[in-house]
């Protein structure tokens, strides 16, 4: 009934891409399967008997690797602009860049507070996902194109409606795991930025014996700093339960899974598939 040309049984295939490949009644059984992709594959009839899933060490060290590279690019982003927008007052011709500063540092630390509070993968999480990874990309692109283009306020604010643009439109396509730890780190760097910024406001404000104005900032900013703290815990927790093995949207009509343990394994949108 099935094509059994050829058989894996018992072989390592770590880290191997099978993706949209015909695979129909294949036998996979006992190979260690841990990093493999079979994202749209057609698997009717295969064998995954006795195989091991799961994630590599290849895959961890990659994960790792983007949430170190998104926190140094953003961090360093941030940074420069926070500093920069320290001591601005609404008589500088910068002050709306740093309203907008702050606007935008803070709303990330809002949505990460969102996505604490809601369900994973709910209509609410998914907005506060998408909220903060594009105001990531719009303060990231405005210091980056203003840097380049010696410090020009429209070629910075090109950059950043660039940047939000292509970020959206990548969001519409690609929900994967590297792009959900970057977006995650991302909104940690962005509210420790909101916190820092909060901190030295309602530190001024306190020193000038505005108290009131001062006490509300300093609430706000140990707000902003344990909203910072989750969302690093959340990406330690994304890299640790992330899916290595993929079956997204293959098709696994009368696929066999018998004493396989099945560990960070995703069967999203599988045909066929019943856990």
């Amino acid at each position: 009934m099935y094509s059994r040309s050829h058989s894996y049984a018992n072989q390592d295939l770590r880290n191997q891409s099978f993706r949209g490949q015909a695979l129909n009644g294949i036998d996979f059984s006992g190979a260690d399967l841990r990093g493999c992709d079979f994202s749209g594959a057609e698997l009717i009839g295969a064998t995954f008997e006795q195989v091991k899933t799961g994630q590599t060490s290849r895959q961890q060290l990659i994960w790792v690797g983007i949430a170190i590279a998104t926190f140094l690019v953003s961090g360093h982003a941030i940074s420069r602009l926070v500093f920069g927008a320290l001591g601005q007052t609404p008589g500088d011709r910068a002050w709306g860049y740093a309203l907008a500063l702050y606007s935008s540092l803070c709303a990330a630390g809002i949505s990460s507070g969102l996505r604490i509070m809601v369900p994973p993968r709910s209509t609410v999480d998914r907005a506060a996902f998408a909220l903060s990874a594009i105001l990531s990309a719009a303060i990231s692109g405005f210091y980056y194109a203003g840097s380049v283009m010696g410090k020009d306020p429209q070629w910075a604010i090109a950059g950043a409606g660039v940047s939000s643009l292509f970020t959206g439109l990548l969001l519409t396509r690609w929900r994967g795991t590297s792009g959900m730890i970057a977006a995650t780190m991302a909104r940690a760097v962005m509210g420790y930025g909101a916190a820092f910024l909060t901190g030295t406001t309602a530190i001024a404000f306190l020193s000038t014996q505005h108290s009131a104005s001062g006490i509300l900032l300093s609430g706000l900013t140990l707000i902003l700093l344990w909203l910072t703290l989750q969302s690093l815990k959340r990406v330690c927790h994304q890299i640790r339960q992330a899916p290595g093995t993929l079956f997204r949207r293959a098709n696994l009509t009368h696929a066999r899974f018998n004493n396989a343990p099945l560990n960070h394994t995703d069967f999203s949108n599988a045909q066929g598939w019943r856990s």
